[in-house]
């Protein structure tokens, strides 16, 4: 005999529950198990793969993570924030090529092009792939639907700071301290960036009054395969190419209509 609907749903429920709690080895157990099930309801399957991406997206299982989300795709092949998660599964992926994210995050935009956080994974991409024009483009729009999410203005931060655009990136975050009002991660990510923009400073008038004393200067090599913009030796990056150094990202999941808002 086949399972209630109400039965599948409270198992949906509860696997939630379990996610946000941090018990994601339950989480996983209880949700693959739902999956087992016949005549699962369309939207309960497409949940349950999504949720179960990025179960499998947090514990670096990339191609367990990419498997539930192009099912969770087959069955709902117009939704934005799969599109998204999958982005972020194939660009923390090693072994992919990031042009496959891109299209990823391409995607994303053509159906919800009003998310900040699409536009600067968009952008992150982009940087990877050395297109360098698209990725302030990326930026740019991500800064102009202000994000209230601190990720994704820290991502926006580094990504202007590494295409040289530092009045713009102090211009983002003195917008973000204006929304977001007293915030002490924000604070440390003002500092952090005010920290950084000395510390050039700093070297770049050493090594001019070292060439003005005749002394020799000793220029920090860069490999073609990295960065296009001189890194000054020594100084702490902030900078990153891609999401490697970020903590895995936790995925927006959709609201759950019998939980009472907070």
């Amino acid at each position: 005999m086949n399972p209630s609907i109400n039965l599948l749903d409270r198992m949906l429920t509860r696997s939630r529950q379990m996610l946000d709690m941090g018990r994601r080895v339950e989480a996983r157990r209880r949700l693959d198990k739902l999956l087992t099930f016949p005549d699962v309801p369309e939207t309960i399957r497409i949940e349950a793969h999504r949720l179960l991406g990025e179960i499998h997206l947090d514990a670096q299982c990339f191609r367990r993570a990419r498997r539930h989300l192009l099912a969770a795709l087959g069955l709902a092949p117009n939704d934005a924030e799969t599109h998204y998660q999958l982005g972020v599964a194939l660009d923390l992926d090693p072994d992919i090529d990031p042009k496959r994210a891109a299209r990823e995050f391409k995607k994303a935009l053509e159906l919800k092009p009003d998310e900040a956080r699409y536009w600067s994974g968009y952008g992150q991409i982009c940087l990877r792939l050395g297109r360098e024009k698209q990725s302030f483009g990326a930026f740019a729009a991500a800064a102009d639907l202000a994000p209230m999410d601190l990720e994704v203005v820290d991502e926006i931060i580094d990504g202007l700071c590494f295409l040289g655009r530092e009045e713009d990136a102090r211009s983002v975050l003195m917008s973000a301290r204006f929304r977001f009002g007293h915030s002490e991660d924000l604070e440390q990510l003002w500092n952090r960036f005010r920290f950084l923009q000395l510390h050039r400073k700093q070297q770049a008038s050493k090594r001019r009054l070292a060439m003005q004393q005749g002394e020799a200067v000793i220029l920090p090599f860069v490999s073609s395969k990295e960065s296009t913009v001189p890194k000054v030796e020594g100084e702490p990056g902030i900078l990153r190419f891609d999401r490697g150094s970020r903590p895995l990202p936790h995925t927006l999941r959709q609201p759950d209509p019998k939980r009472a808002p907070q």
